[in-house]
């Protein structure tokens, strides 16, 4: 079991100190950072007296989906499971196939874009129902 955290700690290292994992690390927590402080920035000082916040529009029906004011900050909370299962997945790729692990790790910015428009649109969508 040690012989296997020393490696472990090996391949952390040895990725750490590659310019383009850093590069990716550091693009994907600054677009984790600003999905969370979008909604709190925007909202959070109204949407903690609400009973529900609207959470989805539709353009046919409207608002179609209320929920706790919790539910707002749901793309921050996929975004830090996704970061941490793909940084995970790159560890355990990287001796076997660094291309595959380089892939995981360009996953977590592409998803993060989504997650970050999913945010600003949440918080609209908020700012303008009332």
């Amino acid at each position: 079991m040690k012989k296997q955290l020393i490696a472990l700690r090996g391949i952390i290292i040895e990725m750490s100190r590659q310019r383009y994992v850093q590069v990716i690390l550091a693009v994907s927590i600054a677009i984790l950072i600003a999905t969370f402080l979008i909604p709190y920035f925007q909202l959070y000082p109204e949407i903690m007296t609400k009973t529900a916040v609207p959470l989805h529009y539709n353009i046919h029906f409207g608002v179609d989906l209320f929920g706790a004011w919790w539910r707002v900050l749901m793309p921050s909370m996929v975004g830090l499971a996704i970061l941490i299962i793909n940084s995970v997945l790159a560890v355990i790729y990287w001796r076997a196939d660094r291309m595959l692990s380089y892939c995981v790790l360009i996953i977590m910015p592409v998803l993060g874009i989504f997650l970050i428009l999913a945010s600003v649109f949440i918080t609209l969508l908020n700012l303008s129902y009332d």
